[in-house]
C-alpha cells in the first residue's frame, strides 16, 4: 500500500498519541518507585499541564519559523526520549522538572501536528483533521495496552521508554521523511512573541468548551457516576469509559466526510444538540443501560469539538495560523485541567445528577459560538 501525505500526517498523530499513552500508563509505577504520597505525586503531576500551558503560550513562533514537517520529523523522537528522564527521576524535584519539560514537548508536538493537518487540508482541499485526532486516540489506546503487557512482564519503565524513543525515531523517519512540505495559509498577520488568546480564540474555546470539559469529566468520573448515582456494580460501571471513548473515536473517523458535505457550522451545532441529549439522558437515566446509552450519545456529541476548534483557529484572519492554534490549545489545556475537579466539587455538594446537569449550559454555549467555525481565511 502506497502511503499518501494524508496517511503520513495521520501517522504523526498516532506517534504523538503513543508517546503520551505510554507515559500515562506507567506513571503509577514511577510514583511507587519514588515512594511519593498521593498528595505529593498529585503536586508533581501539576508540572505537566504547567509545561503544556507555557509551551502553548510561547512555541508558536518556533513552529512557524521551522515548519511543522521538520519539527515532527525531529521532534517526535525527542519528545519520546523525554519520557526516559521521567523514568530516571531520583526524587520529587527531578520528577517535577522532567514532567514540566515533557509538557513543553507535548505542546510543541501537538501544535506541529495540528498545523500540518490544517496545511494539508488547505493544500489538498480534503478534510482530514477529525480522522487525525481519531488516530491520536488509537495510538494512545494501543500504547496503553502494550504498556499493560510490558508491566505484566516486569519490563522497567526506563527500558520501555528507551525502546519507545528508538521506535519513534524509526517510525518518524520511515513515515515523515517523504511528507510533502505544505505551504502556510495566506493572509497571516504579523507574528507575535506569545500566543495570547484573542477574541477569535476565546470564541472557539467557547464552542469547544463542552467537548473538552465533558471528555475530561467522562474519563475521570463516568465510572464513579454509574457506581454511586445508580448503584451499579463495578464491572458494569466500568463500561462507561468505553461507551464514551468508543463513540468519540468512531465519530472522529466519520466526521470529515460529513463536514465536507454539510459544513462545519451544521456539524458543530448538530454535535451541540447531541451533547445536550447525551447529558440529559445521563442525568435522567433510571437504569444503567440508559445511562450507558447517554454516555455513548455524549461521545458522539463531543467528538468534533477539538478537531473543529483547531481547524477554525487556523482559518482566522489577522494572525498566523500557528499563533491562533496555540492560543486555542492553551485554552483547551486550562479547560481540561479545571473540568474534572469542578465536577467533583459540585458532586460533593449537590450530588452526581445535579453536578452532571450543571454542565448542560456548555452545550448551549457550543451552539451559540458555532458560527466561529466558518472561518474567513482561505
Amino acid at each position: 500500500m502506497r502511503l499518501t501525505d494524508a496517511h503520513r500526517v495521520m501517522a504523526a498523530f498516532a506517534l504523538h498519541g503513543i508517546t503520551v499513552g505510554t507515559l500515562y500508563a506507567r506513571l503509577p509505577e514511577i510514583q511507587a518507585a519514588l515512594g511519593l504520597t498521593e498528595a505529593l505525586f498529585g503536586l508533581a503531576l501539576m508540572a505537566l499541564p504547567a509545561g503544556v500551558i507555557l509551551g502553548n503560550f510561547a512555541v508558536a513562533p518556533l513552529v512557524e519559523k521551522l515548519g511543522p514537517r521538520l519539527l515532527m520529523l525531529g521532534g517526535l523522537p525527542v519528545f519520546a526520549a523525554l519520557t526516559v528522564g521521567v523514568a530516571l527521576s531520583p526524587g520529587f524535584s527531578a520528577l517535577c522538572l522532567a514532567l514540566f519539560v515533557f509538557g513543553l514537548g507535548l505542546a510543541l508536538g501537538n501544535l506541529a501536528i495540528n498545523l500540518e493537518a490544517d496545511r494539508y487540508e488547505a493544500r489538498s482541499a480534503t478534510r482530514v483533521m477529525n480522522r487525525c485526532h481519531g488516530w491520536w486516540g488509537i495510538g494512545f489506546l494501543a500504547a496503553s495496552l502494550v504498556s499493560a503487557g510490558l508491566i505484566e512482564l516486569g519490563v522497567a519503565p526506563a527500558v520501555h521508554f528507551t525502546g519507545l524513543a528508538v521506535l519513534e525515531a524509526g517510525g518518524a523517519l520511515l513515515v515523515l521523511r517523504s511528507l510533502t512540505e505544505s505551504p502556510s495559509r495566506d493572509g497571516s498577520g504579523k507574528q507575535k512573541r506569545f500566543a495570547i488568546p484573542g477574541r477569535a480564540a476565546l470564541a472557539i474555546g467557547g464552542f469547544a468548551a463542552a467537548g473538552i470539559v465533558m471528555e475530561g469529566v467522562a474519563r475521570s468520573w463516568g465510572v464513579i457516576y454509574l457506581r454511586d448515582a445508580l448503584g451499579v456494580r463495578e464491572a458494569l460501571a466500568a463500561l462507561a469509559l468505553p461507551a464514551v471513548i468508543g463513540t468519540l473515536t468512531l465519530g472522529r473517523f466519520l466526521a470529515d466526510r460529513v463536514v465536507a458535505r454539510r459544513g462545519a457550522l451544521w456539524v458543530g451545532r448538530g454535535m451541540a444538540l447531541l451533547t445536550a441529549a447525551g447529558l440529559g439522558i445521563i442525568v435522567l437515566a433510571p437504569a444503567a443501560w440508559v445511562a450507558l446509552l447517554g454516555f455513548a450519545v455524549l461521545g458522539l456529541g463531543i467528538c468534533v469539538a477539538v478537531p473543529l476548534g483547531f481547524s477554525a483557529a487556523a482559518q482566522q484572519p489577522g494572525r498566523p495560523a500557528a499563533e491562533t492554534m496555540a492560543a486555542f490549545a492553551l485554552i483547551s489545556t486550562v479547560l481540561s485541567f479545571v473540568g474534572p475537579p469542578a465536577f467533583g466539587a459540585l458532586a460533593e455538594v449537590a450530588g452526581f445528577r445535579v453536578a452532571m446537569a450543571a454542565f448542560l449550559p456548555l452545550a448551549l454555549l457550543a451552539w451559540a459560538f458555532a458560527p466561529v467555525l466558518t472561518g474567513a481565511r482561505k
